[in-house]
This record gives C-alpha cells, sequence and structure tokens, in this order.
C-alpha cells in the first residue's frame, strides 16, 4: 500500500545554489499561436515536440524524434532558468492555462548522483538543472497529466564538471515527489503510516548545510536503518537510497536511517515515528482483467460521483478468466480486503452472460452465452451481511470480427507506431510507415502513451472524440503484459499504456466502442516484451522533478 501523510509538510524552505551553462541552438521556427483556436488545453495533449529556451534562445528542442541540445552544469552551482513549451502536430505551441491544474512539468534524470532539477516555484513551466558530482547523464522531459505522461521526450544529453563535496545534516522521505517526513536541525518533521502490508518504494536524499538536497556517491556510501520494534515494522532495502516498510502488526515504532561511508557513519537520523494502522472502508470499486483496468465504479473524478465507467466485454460463446476486483478508501488508495470478506456479483439478465467467483475471493469468470448487453452489481459480503455495493458495470457479449472499414492508426510521442488497413496490419498507409509496426517494451517498463486515431480511405488520420468513443483490449497471454490507463483519462480512454510483465512474444485485440457498443474489432497485434533494461522501469528512471503530488496508491 501507499504511504499517508499525516501532518502537512512544508518543503525545507532554502535555496539550491548550483551553476549550469547551457548549449544554444538556432531559434526553432514555429507558430506562436495556442492550440485549440486559443482555448486552454484541460484534456489530454497529442504533442509531438518540444522546445526548451532561455532568454528567448533555443537551449534544447525535440520535434517528432529529432533531438537537438543538451545541459552542461558545474557540481555545486545552479544554472539558469529554462522554460518548456510543448508543440502539436502542426508545430503550434500548446498552450495550457491556470484553470488546468491537472497539467504540470516533470523532468527526470537518469541518473539522480550526477545531476537533479529545480523547478521554479513561480512558473510550473520551468526549471533550472543542478549539477551534483562529476560525469554524465541525460534527462527526459514529460508533460505530466494527473499521475502519469501524456508526452515525454527522448533523453537529452547533460555534462555535469567536478564540484565541492558535500556533507548531510538533514534527509528527506519521500514517496514518489510526496514528503512523507524530514530532518532538518536535529528535528523530524511529519511520520511513516502503513498498513498490514509492504509499502511502495520509498526515497531518501540527504541534505548539506546550505540546505541543498543530494545523493552521496556509491559504493563508498551506503544505507542503512534500524526498527526499535522489529515486531511492528520491518525494513527493506532497495538499490542505493530506495527503501519499502512492512507492517507486521498495529502499533507504532521508530525508524532510524543511517548513511554509512565505507567503516564509519556520517549521518544517523533521529527516530522517525512510524504508525501501523487498521485499513478503511471500501468508496469505489475498480475492475482489471490480468492487471489491466477495464472498468470502475465511483472512481472518475470529471465523470462525478457515482458514475460506471468503462464495460466487461467477452465474446459470444467464450469466457473471460483473469478478471479481478480491486477497492479504493477514501483517500484513493487502492486495496482487496484481508479480513474473511467475499465477493458478490448478480447479473441482470443471466440469459446474456454468467459472472462467478472463483479461486481467488477477488477473482472472477465471466462467460458470454448469447450477444447483447446486461449489467453486473458488485458487492463485499461479510459474516451475512454487506459491506459494499457497488453500481451497475455494463457487460457486453460480442461477434464482431476485423474486416472492411477497420482501418486506424496508433502513435506514441507524436510518432506512428502501427497501422492497420480494413483489418489487416500493414507497414505504411500514403505517406505514413509504421515505427515498429508492432507493440514493444522490455519486461518491467511501462510504455509512453499510445492514442488512436482512424484512417479514411486515403490515409489521413482523425482524432475521435472520448466520449462518445473508448477502448477496450485483449491480450493473447497476459501473463506477458498488461494495458495500464488513468482516471484523468476515463473520460477519453482512446489513449492507454502498455506495460511489459515478462519477456515474450503475444497478440493485442483492441475493440473500439461507440457509446459502449462494440462497432470494430482489431486483427491480433504483435506484442514483444523484451528483456529487461537493468530491472528500471520507465515510470522510474530516477531523479524525479515537478511530479504533481496526490494521494499514494496501494500498487
Amino acid at each position: 500500500m501507499g504511504l499517508k501523510m499525516r501532518d502537512s509538510l512544508q518543503r525545507l524552505g532554502r535555496p539550491m545554489l548550483i551553476g549550469a551553462v547551457l548549449a544554444f541552438l538556432p531559434t526553432l521556427a514555429c507558430d506562436n499561436n495556442p492550440a485549440s483556436n486559443g482555448n486552454p488545453a484541460c484534456d489530454h495533449v497529442d504533442a509531438d515536440g518540444l522546445v526548451v529556451e532561455q532568454g528567448g534562445q533555443v537551449a534544447a528542442a525535440q520535434w517528432q524524434g529529432d533531438v537537438t541540445g543538451g545541459f552542461a552544469a558545474d557540481a555545486g552551482a545552479l544554472g539558469p532558468t529554462v522554460e518548456a513549451t510543448f508543440l502539436d502536430q502542426d508545430s503550434t505551441r500548446v498552450t495550457i492555462g491556470p484553470e488546468c491544474p491537472d497539467h504540470g512539468l516533470v523532468v527526470e534524470v537518469a541518473d539522480p548522483a550526477i545531476a537533479a532539477i529545480e523547478l521554479s516555484a513561480t512558473s510550473r513551466w520551468q526549471f533550472q538543472v543542478r549539477g551534483l558530482s562529476e560525469g554524465s547523464t541525460t534527462l527526459r522531459i514529460r508533460l505530466w497529466h494527473g499521475d502519469h505522461s501524456d508526452f515525454t521526450s527522448l533523453p537529452f544529453p547533460i555534462t555535469v564538471g567536478p564540484g565541492a563535496k558535500q556533507e548531510p545534516v538533514g534527509l528527506v522521505v519521500r514517496q514518489d515527489t510526496q514528503v512523507l517526513a524530514s530532518v532538518w536541525q536535529g528535528v523530524v518533521t511529519g511520520e511513516l503510516a502503513l498498513g498490514l502490508e509492504l509499502t511502495n518504494l520509498l526515497d531518501v536524499t540527504f541534505v548539506d548545510e546550505d540546505s541543498v538536497e543530494f545523493l552521496p556517491p556509491t559504493p563508498v556510501h551506503s544505507l542503512a536503518a534500524v526498527i526499535a520494534d522489529s515486531s511492528i515494522a520491518g525494513f527493506r532495502a532497495e538499490g542505493d537510497w530506495g527503501f519499502r516498510l512492512l507492517g507486521k502488526a498495529l502499533g507504532t515504532t521508530t525508524l532510524t536511517l543511517v548513511l554509512n561511508h565505507e567503516d564509519h557513519a556520517d549521518f544517523t537520523s533521529p527516530p522517525i515515528p512510524v504508525h501501523v494502522e487498521q485499513e478503511v472502508e471500501a468508496t469505489a470499486l475498480v475492475i482489471r482483467q490480468n492487471g489491466s483496468m477495464i472498468a470502475s465504479w465511483n472512481l472518475d473524478p470529471v465523470q462525478g460521483p457515482g458514475a460506471s465507467i468503462g464495460e466487461i466485454i467477452v465474446d459470444e460463446g467464450a469466457s473471460l478468466v483473469g478478471a479481478a476486483v480491486s477497492f479504493l478508501d477514501p483517500d484513493g488508495a487502492e486495496f482487496v480486503p484481508q479480513g474473511g470478506e467475499t465477493l458478490g456479483i448478480e447479473v441482470a439478465n443471466q440469459a446474456i452472460a454468467l459472472l462467478a467467483p472463483v479461486g481467488d475471493p477477488w477473482s472472477f469468470t465471466v462467460q458470454g452465452l448469447a450477444a447483447g448487453s446486461t449489467t453486473a452489481v458488485f458487492t463485499i459480503q461479510h459474516e451475512g451481511h454487506i459491506d459494499f455495493t457497488s453500481g451497475a458495470i455494463p457487460v457486453q457479449v460480442t461477434t464482431s470480427t476485423p474486416g472492411p472499414g477497420t482501418s486506424f492508426l496508433l502513435r506514441k510521442n507524436g510518432i506512428a507506431q502501427l497501422i492497420v488497413v480494413d483489418g489487416v496490419l500493414v507497414p505504411s498507409c500514403g505517406s505514413t510507415t509504421a515505427n515498429p509496426g508492432h507493440f514493444e517494451t522490455p519486461a518491467g517498463t511501462l510504455t509512453e502513451l499510445y492514442s488512436f486515431r482512424l484512417l479514411a480511405p486515403d490515409c489521413t488520420s482523425t482524432t475521435i472524440a472520448s466520449p462518445p468513443y473508448s477502448l477496450a483490449f485483449e491480450f493473447a497471454d497476459p501473463g506477458i503484459a498488461r494495458i495500464v490507463n488513468h482516471p484523468e483519462h476515463w473520460g477519453e480512454i482512446t489513449i492507454f499504456h502498455i506495460e511489459g510483465l515478462v519477456a515474450g512474444e503475444t497478440t493485442l485485440r483492441l475493440r473500439l466502442l461507440n457509446a459502449g457498443q462494440v462497432t470494430m474489432t482489431s486483427p491480433p497485434i504483435p506484442v514483444v516484451i523484451s528483456v529487461p533494461r537493468s530491472g528500471v522501469r520507465d515510470d522510474a528512471p530516477g531523479s524525479t522533478a515537478g511530479r504533481p503530488t496526490s494521494a499514494p496508491r496501494r500498487p
């Protein structure tokens, strides 16, 4: 589960002093008119590139897969402020107004021991590069939307020269970018609150006497910890500066973090409070098939409370396996009950489909009996009474197959990825070439956002409105990959991510729905999941700055 912030924590009030030199490029030629005829973009932004400028001069840019420019910094110095602007398919600058708070800038450094990012306190599109230690690394710039990226740049190079040594006098503990606890001038702020399970990954950064956060060089430095009462919580280190806590029993204890340097300790924190607490009641429901979210109730903040979003879809005469339910508590944290509760399912028309719990108490199967639509209601049953009842979730039994008129294009970061014409996967259509013509990603990695566009006979593509359109997915081998999407996009779910689970090959069928009814089914599209890249995920590539904070979620 995710840790909960018990107190309102303020970021340590301090300037972060470092220096950087930017390599400037000629000014990129593009329109200055805002996208959407001047209207701010509050929904998904389908960007094809970006430009990073300082004082009106271009420092770095990407346009449809081509990258120019980069960044240089000196360790221990703060560089000039630069500003990122995203570009649509017509190279028009995208304007995102202050009334669209879900969008923001995220800048990620591949090696957080070499460089870090400091975001502007006054503009969410500006940042500075901070050098930490001598070496070379890269940064990627993301257009963040809620809890995920609408666009991610290719890597831009960073070169960091030598700098002064930093000594730790404090530390900060975060989950993603949310500060959970900090130590400054011997005072602990906040606490670590968790349930009876393993937390998400937590990260530690250290603070020097000038209030600048840094990560000491490895392997001469390492992180250690002491739990005062190991019967209440356990500690598990992950990577150089990450760890997880395991809740074992309800109660309170403390965590002391130690920065070791060869044969001695450079820094030992005061005891940080740890609170293991009981779970709370369910307020919303999520349905996944083999890890891919397919439907929800009371989840989407855009559609409003009590809304059912998505559908359970099965072919006539077939069975859907690998479906499971989970629930959200009032803080938005996801969980499954562990206190002897069971799942109840009531289908409105059992002549169309049958749904029944199997094996795992929160998993179920779906059997398609006859083409048509019905609904299902899910309940948590506990000791003879019902603790939770969902709204009606649509269930659809379909007979659609690919054929003439099944033509579409999938793009990612402004680049065409694959093309289907009249139900057949093709390498190109007109002047557009599929690259690579299939889905691919390393195991343990989340792809960037794919966007769906219909193709006309002349190969021109059209973005479709969602709603009423949406997509549904079916993997031939769901143990190899899954679909990941987000609450912010439930109102526009013709966009999605793929996550590689294990190395291997499978296929994926996409269904296009119009107002909840299947109107198009794709042919099987190859999915290639390669060997993991050193065990690092795309959604956590290193030091991250700027990701908007939200209530932590359980995995």
